[in-house]
């Protein structure tokens, strides 16, 4: 039986993974506190929260075992840290739904990389464009997914009820961001990184 250990300081997720890992019958440790050594398990689950960024620090220390980051919206503006301070190997964003959860926790305790594909854009702008790029706003993020996703440029207008033009023009910014020359390579690159 695999056992992992969960670092949760946000409440209402702390129960729905709980119940999941459960129906799938992982031993589970709670970690209530960072200072909590316990090394014998398979997989660490962490989420975050800017208050708690620290503690999950000195976590990710203490321990040996791969680990999940659970995050969310919440955590962009510090997720620089996350992933080249504390360095999980895998990503889940805590809305996604349970099936990917458990893709990620069997991906992660196996020591395979996962990328939930609602964080991959953000991953890309940390790992890509590094600390001095200007990061993707929202709206080219939706096309980005919507191009990773293999969208024609009227297919994205449509979905996004935009224009022709204004499709373009977030692609071109799109590819200046990510130091990309087309279509082609930015799905290459996005490919390339996170692979799922």
């Amino acid at each position: 039986m695999k056992k992992i250990a969960i670092f949760e300081p946000k409440e209402i997720y702390h129960q729905g993974i709980i119940s999941i890992l459960n129906k799938e019958g992982f031993a589970l440790i709670k970690l209530n506190k960072v200072n909590n050594r316990c090394c014998d398990y398979d997989l660490l689950i962490i989420g975050f929260n800017e208050e708690q960024i620290e503690n999950c620090f000195q976590l990710s220390l203490q321990n040996q075992s791969p680990f999940l980051a659970l995050i969310d919206e919440e955590c962009r503006p510090f997720l620089k840290r996350i992933v080249f301070k504390i360095k999980p190997l895998s990503y889940f964003h805590r809305s996604s739904p349970a099936s990917i959860f458990l893709k990620a926790v069997n991906s992660t305790i196996k020591k395979q990389r996962f990328v939930d594909q609602k964080v991959a854009p953000w991953l890309l702008d940390v790992y890509r464009l590094g600390p001095e790029a200007k990061p993707l706003s929202s709206r080219e993020l939706l096309v980005l997914n919507l191009v990773v996703n293999g969208n024609s440029n009227k297919e994205i207008a449509k979905n996004l009820y935009i224009s022709l033009p204004t499709v373009k023009f977030h692609l071109k910014n799109i590819y200046q961001k990510t130091k990309t020359a087309n279509r082609k390579e930015l799905i290459a690159l996005y490919s390339n990184l996170f692979i799922e």
